[in-house]
This record gives structure tokens, sequence and C-alpha cells, in this order.
């Protein structure tokens, strides 16, 4: 609309600016000849309205042409097109079909290479979750490691395989994994299955959990909800130095609040710490933090319909928010 208004006021004025200039034209050619005033005139208004016409003429055929290369646009096949007999509108029309079948041959190619990496990648990452398990039992049934260091060990394979699980999860989601099972979530359940999983990372800091079993009942996919929550409760472990509190509580039947006294995020990070890769100030501090966790977090939760809310003071700790939206 707002480009037909540009055309049409151009048109005006292509109008304006041609009518003028032959008025000055025959009005200065017949002032120098020395022709009668009314001889002029009578000329001038005959032939002026005859130029508007062309011109109007004109412009309208302009316009027309215009509107139907923009309908172009929305064009995905040949087919689609206009029929013409104008031979510079076929050949538009044969160019434009060239570049749309090149373009659908490169987008082919493209979804099938990056299919091709994903399954590469996940078949991968299964495929090497077998020998760290069987080091996980190695290192669990070691009767000559130290248990200080046994526990360790079991510390970083831990690590190993929640960051697997995480890339596992982020490939799912970018292959457009649609398997929801949408049904009644107790979200105490899953907490304390998280908790369960986690209690190594937590233990080894010596960090104090405070759980107020009193998270509400909700209607969704219990194992992408599972998976958002431990990803949240892992990173305030992570970030929350030894000693120090954890909060898991609910202060109404759609949300769940997960609290840390961790190191915070900085205020201009806090807007971006769903994008995907973004680490922020605090990231940059550690050489472990890959940006994918949040990113999972804020992916997970457009799907299952949530919000989140942080709020953070560097040096004291960071509060999610997880809130179900309800449709009015």
């Amino acid at each position: 609309m707002k480009n037909d208004m540009k055309l049409t006021f151009k048109v005006a004025i292509s109008i304006l600016r041609v009518t003028l200039f032959i008025t000055f034209l025959v009005g200065g050619i017949f002032y120098l000849e020395d022709i009668p005033i009314k001889v002029s005139l009578d000329v001038l208004i005959t032939a002026i309205p005859t130029i508007v016409l062309y011109v109007i003429f004109r412009s309208y055929f302009k316009i027309a042409y215009y509107k139907r290369l923009k309908k172009i646009r929305t064009f995905t096949s040949i087919k689609q097109l206009p029929n013409t007999n104008d031979l510079i509108e076929l050949e538009y029309q044969r160019i434009l079909s060239d570049s749309l079948k090149k373009t659908a041959d490169q987008v082919t190619k493209l979804e099938a290479s990056r299919r091709d990496i994903h399954d590469r990648y996940a078949i991968w990452m299964h495929n090497i979750k077998v020998p760290i398990a069987a080091l996980q039992l190695m290192v669990e049934n070691g009767g000559n490691i130290e248990g200080d260091k046994r526990y360790r060990m079991l510390v970083q394979i831990n690590a190993i395989k929640s960051y697997l699980s995480e890339m596992l999860n982020l490939i799912s989601l970018r292959n457009g994994n649609n398997d929801l099972k949408i049904t009644k979530v107790d979200t105490n359940t899953i907490v304390r299955h998280i908790l369960k999983r986690n209690s190594w990372m937590i233990i080894s800091k010596n960090q104090s959990l405070q759980f107020s079993a009193n998270l509400p009942i909700l209607i969704s996919d219990r194992r992408w909800l599972e998976i958002m929550l431990e990803q949240i409760i892992v990173n305030a472990s992570k970030y929350t130095p030894n000693e120090k509190k954890i909060y898991i509580k609910s202060t109404s039947s759609k949300n769940i609040i997960i609290q840390d006294e961790g190191i915070g995020i900085d205020e201009n990070d806090i807007k971006r710490i769903f994008e995907t890769g973004f680490t922020g100030e605090t990231g940059r501090d550690r050489i472990e933090a890959t940006g994918l966790g949040l990113y999972l977090v804020g992916e997970i939760a457009r799907k299952l319909g949530f919000s989140i809310d942080v709020a953070s003071v560097k040096g004291q700790g960071t509060s999610f928010i997880i809130r179900q939206k309800v449709e009015e």
C-alpha cells in the first residue's frame, strides 16, 4: 500500500512536470514568434489535455505492470505465473523459473546435508554413551582407587553425560521433534527425580537445598518439562558457590521458582541469556560454559507455552520464575 501511494505520487508529479514544461515551451516559442496571446492560449488549451491524458494512460499501464510484477514475488512455481503475450514479461518469467528451480535444488541439498550432519551427531553421541557408562562402572567398582579420587572421577563422568544429554536434546529440537504427549504432570515428582540424578553436584559443593514440595500440577509434556527444569536447576548449582543455598518453590498454581545464592547475571546480559551460544560476562570466566543450556530452556519454554522471567543481582543470586501461559 505504501509503495502504491509512492507510485501514484510520482505519477502526479510527472503529470505536473510535463504540463509545466509544455506550457513554458509553447509559451516561449509563441512569444519569440510574436504570435498573438489568444492563439497561444487556444493551442495550449487544446494541447495540454491531450498530453495529460497521454501521461495518465502511460502511467496507468506502468502501475498495472508494477502490480503484476509485485504479485510475482509471492509465486513459488512457474505454473502460478499469469499468462502473457508480452515478450519482455515472458523472458522475465523464464529467468524467474530458472531461479526458482536452482533455489529449490539448493534448498533440497542443504536440507539433506543438515539432516545427515544431525543424524551423524546423534549416532555418535548415542554410541559414546556406551563407553562412558562402562567407564563409570569401572570407576565405581575400582577397589584400588582411593575414595576421594573415585568420587572426583565420577563427578567428571556425570558432567560429560550431562553435556551429551544437552546436545542430544538440542538436536531433537532442531530436527523439529514434535512428539508431545500432553498430560497432567506432578512437578514435585519430576523435581525429585532431577535432584536425585544431580545430587552428586550439590553434595560435592556442600550446597544447601530448600525444596518446598508445593509445586503445582501442570498440563504439559512431562519429558520436555523435566529437561527444561533440570537445565535451570543444574545451572543454579553450577553457578552457586560452595555452602550456599538453592531454593525451589511455588507461589501460585501456575508457577515454579528456582532461586539461588550464586554469582548472579550481569544486568546487560539478562535479556540475551536465552540466545544460542551466548555465555555473557559470567560464562566468559568459566571455560566449560557453552551457552547451550539456557538456549535449550528458551526453546522448550516456547514449545510448551511457558514464559520465564529472570531477576538477578550480581554477586547475590538469580531467580527463574517459570509460568505456564493461560489462554483467556
